[in-house]
């Protein structure tokens, strides 16, 4: 206090070596400051508890100004000498990876910005990386790769029809050991393309438009440019815009929705576990219409090797299969085969949020593919100029599905998949 009381009651101008002490001193109490108040973000587990994985915290509104001054933090859990890396999704989500289960009905506080000398070991980056042509964007857990997304448009294999050429989707889509578990241009249905997101019986300006099969010419899904890609110790992904498009009987597009597709892929090996975030927006002056359908929406396409009513088995959160899983509304869908003979999974669930939670899950018949379709239950509309947002988590593993595994991902998922 007697430094600040003399530079005020001092009479004469204080040199430059005063002024520096006072900056000095400055920045020092305003760092002691910062670190004596860390943001803190307080978990409160369920009766089911909370498996090791990914957590998505909200930054309370107070501390939003301060949250993104470091893509990544290191943060100390209150009560414990234990440490994580935090990194921020935006100013208002901050991500955790927990490496151990939490018991029932407990609770802990994350306290970012109370940094310690030792910084917690990084295992192995999540990398998003365009390649050299840019044709495509790949995320990859160190030297394992997850999944990829083309970034131009993709043509079919010879003996498929030009017209199926595509872009805005994912494939492919690798298990931890590196089997693929998507197919692209499957010749029994080649408009199908890994992880793809359309909408299949609409109406715009009173004609019928299908996003899904490209063999209609009605409608179309294309891939327009990269917005950011991502690469951390926490997670790792990219952002992109799609283009949903009406075609005319002259082969002219219109465009109708703007897509906004977010992947988020976790630094976890043991399954791969990614988000898919959809923001849809009817960029029309006319709204677009999706009739009530028995499929069409956030679609999986698993290997040709698993055609046939026995060549992959489905198993839902409520215990059904292919048949009586059909249409129903679980918590989760498995879709399991067997690669060089052993057995690959796909786990998928949509977020609690989403429209129509939860989604009814068309199970097809005898192809290897489900997909999450609202327009089952009944028709909807893209009015102008309002966003849609849907949500996704999807869990891949060299194994078969384990039901008591499935039932903790989505535990986790609905606490803290923010």
């Amino acid at each position: 206090m007697y430094f600040f009381n003399h530079l005020r009651s001092s009479s004469t101008q204080p040199s430059c070596w005063t002024v520096a002490l006072f900056i000095v001193l400055a920045i020092s109490f305003q760092s002691t400051t910062r670190s004596q108040s860390p943001i803190e973000l307080p978990i409160t587990v369920n009766d089911k508890g909370l498996v090791a994985g990914p957590v998505v915290l909200t930054v309370p509104a107070a501390d939003r100004g301060r949250a993104k001054e470091e893509t990544v933090q290191s943060a100390k859990w209150s009560g414990s000498l234990r440490q994580s890396l935090v990194q921020w999704i935006d100013p208002t989500r901050a991500a955790v990876m927990l490496d151990e289960p939490w018991n029932p009905a407990t609770s802990n506080r994350l306290l970012i910005g109370q940094t310690e000398k030792s910084i917690p070991a990084i295992p192995s980056e999540v990398k998003a990386t365009v390649d050299g042509s840019k044709t495509f964007i790949l995320v990859s857990i160190g030297e394992r790769p997850v999944l990829r997304y083309p970034l131009t448009k993709v043509e079919p294999p010879e003996g498929i029809d030009p017209i199926f050429a595509h872009s805005g989707h994912i494939h492919p889509v690798y298990t931890p050991s590196g089997k693929i578990v998507t197919a692209e241009f499957p010749a029994d249905h080649a408009h199908q393309h890994g992880l793809f997101n359309a909408w299949v019986n609409t109406t715009f300006e009173g004609k019928k438009v299908d996003f899904w099969n490209q063999r209609e010419k009605t409608g179309m899904v294309e891939h327009i440019r990269l917005l950011d890609q991502v690469s951390g110790p926490v997670f790792g992904g990219f952002t992109v815009e799609l283009l949903h498009s009406a075609i005319s009987s002259d082969n002219k597009p219109t465009p109708v929705l703007k897509d906004i597709i977010t992947i988020r892929v976790w630094n976890q090996t043991q399954p791969f576990l990614f988000d898919i975030e959809s923001r849809q927006t009817c960029i029309s002056k006319s709204p677009l219409i999706i009739n009530e359908y028995h499929y069409g929406g956030m679609a999986f396409r698993g290997r040709t090797e698993w055609l046939g009513k026995e060549g992959a088995r489905f198993l839902t959160s409520e215990g059904k299969g292919r048949v009586d899983g059909n249409h129903s509304r679980p918590n989760w869908v498995g879709l399991e085969g067997k690669l060089d003979g052993a057995s690959c999974s796909v786990l998928a669930m949509g977020h609690k949020s989403n429209f129509r939670h939860p989604e009814p899950s068309r199970l097809h018949p005898d192809k290897p593919y489900f997909v999450f379709s609202p327009s089952f239950l009944g028709p909807f509309d893209r009015q102008p100029n309002v966003e849609h947002i849907a949500r996704y988590r999807f869990a891949i593993a060299d194994s078969p599905i384990d039901p008591a595994q499935a039932n903790a991902i989505w535990n986790a998922y609905e606490q803290y998949g923010n």
